[in-house]
C-alpha cells in the first residue's frame, strides 16, 4: 500500500469517529436542554446516565486508538513541528475523561432536582465545548500532517509560524 493509499483510510476512520462523538454530544445536549414536560426525574436521570456512559466509553476507545494507533505519531513524522500539538492533545485525554467522569458522578445522584439537572446540563455543555475544541485542533493538525481535508472546521488553525 502506498503512503497516499494509507492516508485515505486514516482520514476516513478519524472522520467517522469524530462524527460519532459529535452525534452523541448533540444528543446529550438535546437531552439536557429539551426534557419533555411530565418526564419523571428518575427517568431523566437513567437516560442521562446511560447516554453519558455511552459517550464516555466511545471517548475512551477513541483516545486509546489515537494514542496506540500511531497516526498522531505518523503526522509528526511527516511534519515534525506538530509534535508540540500532539503532546498537548494527548495531555488533554485524561483531563477530558476526568471531566466527563465528574458529569457522570453528578448525574448519578438521585433524586436530581430541576436545579441539579440544570447544573449538570451546564457542566456537560462546558465539557462538550472543551471536547469539540480538542477535536477541532486534532482535525486541523491531522489535516496539516497528512495534507488531507477531513471536512471539519477549526476555530484556531495551526499556524506555520507558531502563532
Amino acid at each position: 500500500m502506498s503512503e497516499d493509499q494509507h492516508v485515505q483510510p486514516i482520514g476516513g476512520h478519524i472522520q467517522r469517529q469524530h462524527q460519532e462523538l459529535q452525534k452523541l454530544v448533540r444528543a446529550i445536549g438535546h437531552l439536557f436542554s429539551h426534557q419533555p414536560e411530565g418526564t419523571s426525574l428518575g427517568n431523566f436521570a437513567n437516560e442521562a446516565r446511560h447516554a453519558l456512559a455511552e459517550l464516555r466509553h466511545h471517548l475512551a476507545e477513541h483516545f486509546t486508538q489515537e494514542e496506540d494507533g500511531g497516526y498522531l505519531e505518523e503526522a509528526v513524522a511527516r511534519v515534525p513541528r506538530l509534535g508540540t500539538c500532539v503532546a498537548m492533545l494527548e495531555k488533554q485525554h485524561p483531563e477530558l475523561l476526568a471531566e466527563i467522569d465528574r458529569v457522570i458522578a453528578c448525574a448519578a445522584v438521585q433524586p436530581a432536582t430541576a436545579e441539579q439537572r440544570q447544573q449538570i446540563g451546564a457542566d456537560f455543555a462546558r465539557f462538550a465545548r472543551n471536547l469539540l475544541r480538542h477535536e477541532d485542533i486534532e482535525n486541523r493538525m491531522l489535516q496539516e500532517g497528512f495534507n488531507d481535508d477531513l471536512g471539519m472546521e477549526c476555530d484556531n488553525p495551526l499556524a506555520k509560524d507558531g502563532t
